[in-house]
């Protein structure tokens, strides 16, 4: 209604009254509390909320919002490819409780058996894997993969989750994987890897 109605009321304004009422505006639309809530809890997005603000005021609002947009793209691919790799350890006096051995430095390390728990990512994850195995004492002779957090394989991870199951098995580990889903059993088969973990190895 103003913008239709009243537009040629403002025809003659200052451009620096027109400017203030620009800026009073555009305060409004400013939530101080939530970029302090922002830097408190989580800093990354307080960053990328600082750089689409400034990209906003410096360029135009598409720009801005394409530059948060790539920028939140590529920050969701680097967090993806650094995995959360944790050895598993039995909670004392629990029923199959296992808990992250860092956090949970009371609970009893499985002799013989290495179990890192990750969302698969598969390179790093391979090579967190590898290492830990190396730096086991005993040396163990099985390794448990839990993959409840992939519900799929694609043909990249099913290539480097068979040359880890090759490389453990050439130093005579064995490998089981835990919480399989359905669709991540049959795309195991599809591909052959099923084949070389064998089918007693998998468990829900």
């Amino acid at each position: 209604a103003t913008a239709l109605l009243l537009a040629p009321l403002f025809e003659n304004l200052p451009n620096a009254v027109l400017g203030a009422i620009v800026i009073a505006a555009v305060l409004s639309l400013m939530d101080v509390g939530e970029l302090r809530r922002y830097a408190a809890t989580r800093r990354t997005d307080f960053l990328l909320a600082m750089v689409a603000l400034v990209a906003v005021v410096t360029t135009t609002v598409l720009v801005g919002l394409v530059v948060a947009v790539l920028l939140s793209l590529m920050l969701v691919l680097y967090r993806a490819s650094r995995p959360y790799v944790a050895r598993l350890g039995k909670l004392s006096g629990e029923k199959a409780t296992f808990v992250d051995l860092e956090r949970h430095p009371e609970a009893e390390e499985i002799p013989g058996l290495d179990a890192p728990l990750y969302f698969f990512n598969v390179n790093v994850a391979r090579s967190a894997i590898l290492e830990a195995v190396a730096g086991s004492e005993p040396r163990p002779s099985s390794v448990l993969l839990d993959i409840g957090a992939t519900a799929d394989f694609d043909v990249t991870t099913a290539d480097i989750v068979r040359q880890l199951i090759g490389e453990l098995h050439d130093q005579s580990i064995e490998v089981s994987l835990a919480q399989v889903k359905g669709p991540v059993r049959d795309r195991m088969r599809r591909m052959g890897l099923m084949e070389m973990v064998g089918e007693e190895r998998v468990y829900l």
